[in-house]
Formats: structure tokens, C-alpha cells, sequence
């Protein structure tokens, strides 16, 4: 377990903005958000990459952006890799602080704990620093980090347990990105509340005062049948199988041929027969009724699966080489993976850890991979 280090203000401030600033998760390996009284005044850290100088600017209220610091706002630098002035978070290791685990503790675990007051969940989905449980009364609890409203209980406050999302008591379906969460209700319209600076509630406000510690609803949306969140961008499925997606579009993860970012609901460009999609860091994916699949969006590790690579990233669809027969999809930060008819897996994307399961790793694939030990 790591051991918990007390931090400077400059180094909470620097943390805050790895992950409120950067959806994309530049310095991730680095990365643990802290909400404190701190951030409520105002700073400014510098962050120097491979071109411009970033700063990450923390607002009166506390809320955190980035910027070039002789340019314009975001979009945020390409490079995964950022060196940080002064190597202020070498020694830094936030161990838990958020209560995430939802058992009444700020502390880890390295065992399953019980989830304080949780007893009839159907469903759980995880984001960057909290989670959020629908319960068969189709309301809606949530715990962790609360610093951009992603609880939903009408504060900015983290909570160690679970609190009730105000206002939701017909959800069908939820899912949680990097610091904001949406649910499906049953009427088939959407709601998101949390961190909006690029769009991320779909209710057509954003930047940095435009957080919601309340659900409020997406525009545009009133036939919707799935939902699924990326790091800062949320798509849905909707009855006549096409996709909106709204949010952080840097990439082109929108899919509507377009790199704006966009704070109401864009339709995904030629997809009109989706069964299934999944969105993941930067990128989405769709499973068609005929059993392909296409994604759009980043593609630095691979993560589209058309056999290109070297940031050739696509604002529309692309097909993903060799899938004829899935029949479920899944995606993570930077990989996707489907399950095929006879039961075998296939993934592709970002494999640094391993994340394919074809017995490699430090590596990535563009194109799917068999996972091992799989029929």
C-alpha cells in the first residue's frame, strides 16, 4: 500500500489540475484528485512538454483549466508524456483521500470492503475518483471525489459513503466518465451532472463556472436505449440504432466529422444500424447489427482498429479490420475489445500492461489480437 506523504499547496494544485484540466490523462501514472481549501485560492503551475509552455489555472471558486501560457485555451498538448517544473509530484503518492471505496474511510484496501448502505444495486459504474450505483428503486448513489459536482447530491463536497443524485428516481442505466456522470431514464432522455468545462453535461453550457452539482437534462435526447461515458465525452444508442455523442471532441470522439467540442448532442456521421456502442478515453466504438464494428475518434495506440497508427486519428467511423461475428463490446482508456459469437475475445489498442491478452505487452496493436487462453 502506498503510504500517504502530506503536500504542499503548490503540489495539491498541481494534482487537481491532472484531474479536472486533462481528460486525456496526461501524467495519469501520476495522478490523484484532491479536493482542498487550498484550491480556492488562485495559482499557477507550469507544465512544459515536446512545444509550448501549459499552465494549469485555478480559478476563485477552485475550479481548474488549462492553457497555453502565451496562447489560447484548451485543446490540451498531444504528447502522453509532460515533465512537470521542478518534478514536483516525483515523490508524491496520494493514498485514497477521496473515499472512493465508500466504506466510511478515506484509507486503501487492499481486500474488498462493503459498500456502506448499499444492498439492492443493479447496477455499478466506476470513474476516475468516484462510483455510482443504480438501485432497483431506479434511483441513483454515488461516493468519492465531489469537487466538480460528479456526486450529484448537490454539493461539491467529496463523501466517503454513498449519497442520493438529486432528483433521479427513474434511472435505467448509468454510467460514469473521468469526473462527470449521466444516467438513462426511463422515458429515454439523459441526464449528467459534474465537470462540464468542455460540454460534458450535454445541456449546451460549458467552461469553468459550469460545473453542475445537479442532474440536468441533455439536449436533443428522448429516444435513448444505452448510454456510455469516456474520459470527458458520453454517447447514446438510441431506438432507431443511431448514436449521439456529446462533449470533448479534440479527437474527433464525437464522430461527426468534426474536432469542436460540442455542449449539446451531435448525431456519430454514417452510423445508423448500432446495436451496441462503447466509449472509451478518447475514443468510441459501435457494434452494428450485421456484427462489425466501427470507431472513430484517437488513434494513437491503435485504438481505432483499421491497421493505422501514428496519430492518424478519424472524426468518423472507420470499420475495424477482421470482425464479422460480435456480439458484445467493451472499452477502456485506450484499447476495445469484443466478444465473438464462439465465445473467443478479440481487442486491440494500447497494450503497455497487457490490456489485449495475446501474452505481449509494452506494445500496441491497430488491428484486432486473439486473447489467449480464450475458445
Amino acid at each position: 500500500m502506498a503510504q500517504r506523504k502530506t503536500l504542499t499547496e503548490e503540489q495539491i494544485t498541481l494534482l487537481r489540475w491532472i484531474g479536472d484540466g486533462c481528460p486525456d490523462g496526461v501524467m495519469e501514472g501520476y495522478s490523484h484528485r484532491i479536493s482542498a481549501p487550498a484550491l480556492r485560492t488562485r495559482g499557477l503551475v507550469g507544465i512544459s512538454g515536446r512545444g509550448p509552455t501549459w499552465k494549469a489555472e485555478i480559478t476563485q471558486t477552485g475550479r481548474a483549466y488549462l492553457k497555453q501560457a502565451d496562447g489560447p485555451n484548451p485543446p490540451v498538448p498531444r504528447q502522453a508524456n509532460v515533465s512537470v517544473t521542478q518534478q514536483l509530484v516525483d515523490d508524491v503518492i496520494a493514498a485514497g483521500g477521496s473515499g472512493e471505496l465508500g466504506n466510511n474511510s478515506d484509507n486503501n484496501s487492499p481486500t474488498p470492503v462493503q459498500v456502506t448502505g448499499i444492498s439492492t444495486a443493479i447496477q455499478v459504474s466506476a470513474g476516475g475518483y468516484h462510483t455510482c450505483a443504480l438501485l432497483s428503486d431506479h434511483t441513483v448513489r454515488c461516493w468519492g471525489a465531489g469537487g466538480s459536482g460528479e456526486l450529484g447530491d448537490g454539493t461539491y463536497d467529496d463523501s466517503s459513503v454513498p449519497v442520493q443524485a438529486t432528483g433521479i428516481s427513474n434511472a435505467i442505466a448509468i454510467s460514469t466518465g473521468r469526473n462527470h456522470t449521466c444516467a438513462l431514464l426511463s422515458g429515454g432522455t439523459v441526464k449528467c451532472w459534474g465537470y462540464n468545462y468542455y460540454g460534458q453535461l450535454g445541456d449546451g453550457t460549458y467552461g469553468s463556472d459550469s460545473d453542475s452539482s445537479t442532474p440536468v437534462l441533455v439536449s436533443g435526447i428522448t429516444s435513448a436505449i444505452a448510454i456510455d461515458a469516456g474520459n470527458s465525452h458520453t454517447c447514446a444508442l438510441l431506438f432507431d440504432h443511431t448514436v449521439r455523442c456529446w462533449g470533448y471532441n479534440y479527437y474527433g470522439q464525437l464522430g461527426n466529422n468534426s474536432t469542436t467540442n460540442s455542449s449539446t448532442s451531435v448525431q456519430v456521421s454514417s452510423i445508423t444500424s448500432a446495436t451496441a456502442i462503447a466509449a472509451g478515453g478518447s475514443h468510441t466504438c459501435a457494434l452494428l447489427s450485421n456484427k462489425t464494428v466501427k470507431c472513430w475518434g484517437y488513434n494513437g495506440d491503435g485504438e481505432l482498429g483499421d491497421g493505422a497508427t501514428d496519430d492518424n486519428d478519424s472524426p468518423i467511423a472507420v470499420q475495424v479490420s477482421g470482425i464479422s461475428s460480435a456480439t458484445a463490446i467493451s472499452a477502456g482508456g485506450s484499447h476495445t475489445c469484443v466478444l465473438l459469437s464462439g465465445g473467443s475475445v478479440r481487442c486491440w489498442g494500447d497494450s503497455e500492461y497487457g490490456q489485449l491478452g495475446d501474452g505481449a505487452y509494452d506494445n500496441h496493436s491497430s488491428t484486432p489480437v486473439s486473447v489467449v487462453g480464450l475458445p
